[in-house]
């Protein structure tokens, strides 16, 4: 398997950003922490390498030109992965179901829009509904998918700051966190739970290929992206972690 890098983050002491609120936020975590410099590709070379071994999960956000981007992305990793994927596109109810079809047909891949209580199992992708917060509950090595209609998050329902914060208290495995295209900051606080809490690598869509480049902006401006690409090479890097494409 390819090895996914690790980034050693520093501890900077108690969260300066205040915890979302609302259910299906982890009360437990308080994410956040003193803005730092944009991390790049280029800036960055490669960062300092701690641990390696693939990501046993992936997590991605995403929002406005999220669908397209989302096109790209999984028709570019070009097969079916031996890890869940979950994704979190902010959507109203009804049009994600249409746009997990969508993608299934673009992509080739198992797509399908979350049930509440279902199991996520190796190769499955997985989009919140639209309207719903997503979380995942883990248990051994499988994962449930919870959903909830709890207050909105950054003014967002699904937000992923919510599927990214149960994840960083309930899976303890390692993840790859991927924030798209969109606008605002949502993604920045979980992807920041995920870091503290056990082995995330991040990688951000970077500001060139983004049509609003708002919320890879608040994950790079906090110094939490271990690596910052244009879309089209987003997906060949996934696939290069498990043997194939681009490391």
């Amino acid at each position: 398997a390819g090895p996914l890098p690790k980034i050693r983050v520093p501890s900077d002491g108690p969260g300066r950003i205040p915890l979302p609120a609302g259910r299906g936020v982890p009360r437990n975590i308080r994410p956040g922490g003193p803005p730092g410099d944009p991390l790049t590709a280029q800036s960055r070379g490669g960062g300092e390498i701690v641990s390696g071994d693939s990501p046993e999960l992936i997590l991605v956000g995403s929002s406005t030109g999220g669908p397209a981007a989302l096109t790209r992305l999984l028709g570019r990793i070009g097969r079916r992965l031996p890890v869940p994927m979950l994704i979190v596109q902010h959507m109203p109810p009804v049009f994600t179901a249409s746009l997990a079809a969508q993608l299934a047909r673009t992509s080739g891949l198992d797509v399908k829009e979350a049930q509440d209580g279902q199991w996520v199992g190796s190769g499955e992708v997985v989009i919140a509904q639209g309207g719903r917060h997503m979380t995942v509950i883990s248990e051994g090595k499988k994962l449930k998918v919870v959903l909830n209609d709890g207050p909105k998050v950054n003014e967002c329902r699904p937000a992923v700051d919510v599927l990214f914060m149960s994840a960083s208290v309930s899976f303890q495995g390692r993840i790859l966190a991927v924030i798209l295209t969109g606008m605002g900051r949502d993604g920045a606080n979980g992807v920041d739970a995920l870091k503290r809490s056990g082995h995330t690598y991040c990688i951000t869509q970077d500001k060139t290929t983004c049509v609003v480049y708002g919320m890879p902006r608040s994950v790079d401006e906090k110094g939490l992206s271990d690596l910052s690409l244009p879309l089209d090479e987003i997906g060949p890097k996934i696939a290069g972690f498990f043997g194939q494409g681009d490391r």
